[in-house]
This record gives structure tokens, C-alpha cells and sequence, in this order.
């Protein structure tokens, strides 16, 4: 809401003339990779309790989230002091930043990027995760009590058989991820987190190449945000819960269950399909990971 201020000295009948309030000023504590932080422009797309999506000019979105969420590709955590992001910005307003400080909307809400910690995603330190950790990390995802919304979505089913892609050839593969494309419910379909995590896990396992060509199609077929998730995740640009997940699996054992349940509260079954979806690609691209009795896609 404006405020009404003195008479304007370059036309004094102009008294009362509304001046705009004061703008809040709020600081991003860290930054991902996927765009030009420093200078870019957009448009509002959506706006959540604790999320706020940009649609760049470019078509790239990038996101601004709460502090409590973890980093991620194109993504800024900014601290609001607690006030939801519906306080700062709706949908449609303009969205600009020069030099590092963002301004959102007529209202000219800041957000100052300037002395943000630029974040990038970590590979696993190993191509090949211990054939123990991967079997004790399926043990985990199957034991999930969300395992059973997830598969009864229609389509969905063949998540839950991640050992199952250990018997895949290239050419099997491409036509049962195709099926999973758009699936599920979300912003970003559950289908489209499984593809996600058996993405990043081929790129950690040098075998990028197999969907390289496939992807790019994929992202046309569903929603705006999914679309960044599948064209990031097949260079391993996937958020921070997976990058530590995946290092997890070449550590201890006992360290998978915290790795994993960070990874669990990303959404309501994203988190879950990403577990599956990694355990899939890893089973792909190195057979001997899988037990005999998960080899088989019969449902």
C-alpha cells in the first residue's frame, strides 16, 4: 500500500502525491548452479509457502526456497525471517536482478545475492558403490511405508524393482523410462524423480551417454518444473541429498538410514523415487550390485 507524501517541489499542486512504502530487504544464503546469478530476468511462475519459482527469460526456472530446504540446481535459499514466500511476490510480477540484488514485483521486495555461498553438486568419490550398501539402501527404500502410494499410481509399478534394470540392455532401457515420463502426481511427477536419480547415477557411472539423446524429448512431455530436473540430473546436477546419498553409498553401511532420510523428505514420494531411480541406474550400469532374486520386470 502507498503512502501519501508532501507536495512534490517540480508541481506543487501535485500535494499528496503517493510515494512507494519501504522495501523489504531480505539475504540469500546460498546459490546453486544452472544460471547467471548476477544478472537475470523473469516472471513469477508460482509461489508456495516456502517456495517461489522464477520463469527466467530463456525458459529456465529457477527457485527461491527456505533456508530449511536443501541446495539445488537453480536455486536460491533465502532467508525470510519466517514470513512465507506469498509475503514477498504472486504470481505473474516481474522478476530482475542486476549485480547481484533481485528485486520482485511493483513493490520492489530485495533480495540481495551478493554475499550468497555459491553451492555445486558433489559426485559420489567412486564410480561402483559397495554391492553391500546398495543392497542395504534397496532394503530401505522397499521398507519405505510410502512404497505402496507410489506403486499403485498407474504406471508406476516397475519403481520398485530397481534390481530388476540389472538385466536391461540400452536398447530395453529407453522404452520402460519413456513409459515413466509425466507420472505421478506433483510438480514434479513421481516418474520423472525415478528417471532423475537413475540419471545422475548413470553420469556418476561415466554412462551418461545412454540417455543423452532421450532426455531433452522427455522434458517436452511434462511439467515446468519436472523439465529442469530431467535436463539437470543427466549432467548430475541433482539436489544436495542426492549427491550425499550417493557418497553414502560408498562409505559405512550404518551411515545409509540418515543419507536416505534426508532424501525421503524431498516432497511427499519424490524423495523415495530419486532412492529408486539411483538404485536402478547403479544396477544398470554395474550388474554384479543386484541380488539374482530382483532380476526380472514382471509385475
Amino acid at each position: 500500500m502507498c503512502e501519501y507524501g508532501p507536495a512534490r517541489w517540480d508541481n506543487p499542486r501535485r500535494a499528496g502525491s503517493p510515494v512507494p512504502g519501504a522495501q523489504a530487504r531480505y539475504p540469500a544464503l546460498s546459490v546453486g548452479p544452472g544460471f547467471d546469478a548476477t544478472r537475470f530476468e523473469g516472471t513469477v511462475h508460482s509461489v508456495f509457502a516456502r517456495a517461489l519459482n522464477i520463469q527466467l527469460d530463456g525458459s529456465r526456472l529457477a527457485a527461491l526456497v527456505a533456508p530449511d530446504l536443501p541446495n539445488a540446481p537453480a536455486t536460491i535459499r533465502v532467508d525470510l525471517g519466517g514470513a512465507p514466500f506469498h509475503a514477498i511476490a504472486a504470481p505473474g510480477q516481474t522478476a530482475a536482478c542486476r549485480a547481484g540484488i533481485l528485486r520482485l514485483g511493483h513493490a520492489g521486495n530485495i533480495i540481495d545475492l551478493r554475499q550468497a555461498e555459491a553451492w555445486h553438486p558433489k559426485p559420489p568419490p567412486s564410480s561402483v558403490p559397495g554391492k553391500e550398501a546398495w543392497q542395504s539402501l534397496y532394503a530401505i527404500a522397499l521398507s519405505s511405508p510410502r512404497l505402496g502410494v507410489l506403486t499403485e499410481w498407474p504406471g508406476l509399478k516397475i519403481c520398485a524393482k530397481a534390481g530388476a534394470f540389472a538385466g536391461l540392455s540400452a536398447a530395453e532401457l529407453i522404452p520402460v523410462l519413456a513409459s515413466l515420463v509425466g507420472r505421478g502426481p506433483g510438480l514434479t511427477p513421481a516418474g520423472d524423480d525415478f528417471i532423475a536419480g537413475l540419471a545422475a547415477a548413470l553420469h556418476w557411472s561415466a554412462q551418461a551417454s545412454a540417455l543423452a539423446r532421450h532426455i531433452p524429448g522427455w522434458a517436452l512431455r511434462t511439467t515446468d518444473v519436472s523439465r529442469w530436473l530431467l535436463l539437470d540430473s543427466n549432467s548430475g546436477q541433482i539436489a544436495e541429498p542426492v549427491c550425499d546419498l550417493g557418497a553414502a553409498l560408498y562409505g559405512q553401511v550404518d551411515q545409509l538410514p540418515l543419507a536416505a532420510d534426508a532424501v525421503m523428505k524431498l516432497g511427499h514420494l519424490s524423495g523415495l523415487a530419486m532412492i529408486l531411480g539411483m538404485l536402478a541406474g547403479y544396477a544398470f550400469a554395474w550388474t554384479g550390485l543386484a541380488a539374482p532374486n530382483d532380476i526380472g520386470l514382471a509385475a
